[in-house]
C-alpha cells in the first residue's frame, strides 16, 4: 500500500483462533508487519515491547476483522496499544460489540445500512455475477431478499451468494436440483446494533 511501510490483514479473527492459537496469530501479524518471515516472537504477552524499536520505524496499516473480545486486541497489538506504533500507522478493527472499543480507539465508524436501490444492487452483483441473464426472473424474490436482510451489507452479500449458487445448481444440474437430492442449509445471524 502507498505511504505505508507494512500491512496486514486479518481476516475474520474469531474463526482464525478456532483453527490456530492468539500466539500464532499474533506470529502472523508481526512477520507480515515488519516484512520477517523467520521472526519468531515466542509468547505473546510482551512479545510487542520486544520489538517496539521495530514497529516504531515504520508507519503500518493494520486490520483485525470480527474480533469478539478486549484480549483479542490487546493480545494483537500489543498491551500498550498504540503508543507501540509510529505517528501515521493506521489500525482498523471490526466488530459487533461497540464497547469493545471504547478504550482502544480515538473514534467510531458505524457502517450504514444500504438504502433499497444500493441493497438490491449488491444483492444482484454477488447473487447473479455468474448469469446475469436470469437477473429480471429472480427479481421479485431478490427484493423479498432485501427487506429480510434489512439493508445490512454482510448479510446481503452472504444471502446472495447462496441464492447464486442456488441458480447455478438449478441451471447446471436440473436433475439434481428438482429431484431434491441436494440439501444445503444457510445460517444466518441478524445482529441488532451495539
Amino acid at each position: 500500500m502507498d505511504g505505508f511501510d507494512g500491512c496486514c490483514f486479518l481476516s475474520n479473527v474469531q474463526d482464525e483462533l478456532k483453527l490456530q492459537t492468539i500466539d500464532q496469530l499474533q506470529q502472523k501479524l508481526l512477520r507480515k508487519l515488519l516484512d520477517d518471515e523467520k521472526l519468531e516472537v515466542g509468547a505473546s504477552v510482551g512479545t510487542h515491547k520486544v520489538l517496539k524499536d521495530r514497529l516504531r520505524n515504520k508507519k503500518l496499516f493494520i486490520v483485525l476483522d470480527n474480533v469478539t473480545d478486549e484480549k483479542q486486541i490487546s493480545l494483537l497489538l500489543g498491551e500498550a496499544g498504540k503508543e507501540l506504533y509510529r505517528q501515521g500507522t493506521r489500525i482498523i478493527i471490526t466488530t459487533r460489540d461497540k464497547k469493545l472499543l471504547d478504550k482502544v480507539v480515538d473514534g467510531t465508524y458505524v457502517v450504514p445500512r444500504l438504502n433499497g436501490r444500493e441493497a438490491l444492487e449488491l444483492f444482484c452483483s454477488k447473487a447473479f455475477s455468474t448469469n446475469p441473464d436470469n437477473m429480471a426472473e429472480y427479481m421479485d424474490l431478490s427484493n423479498k431478499f432485501v427487506d429480510y436482510s434489512i439493508g445490512l451489507p454482510l448479510a446481503l452479500s452472504g444471502i446472495a451468494v447462496f441464492c447464486g449458487l442456488k441458480i447455478v445448481m438449478r441451471l447446471q444440474f436440473p436433475k439434481i436440483y428438482e429431484a431434491g437430492s441436494l440439501n444445503v442449509t444457510i445460517s444466518l445471524a441478524l445482529m441488532p446494533d451495539a
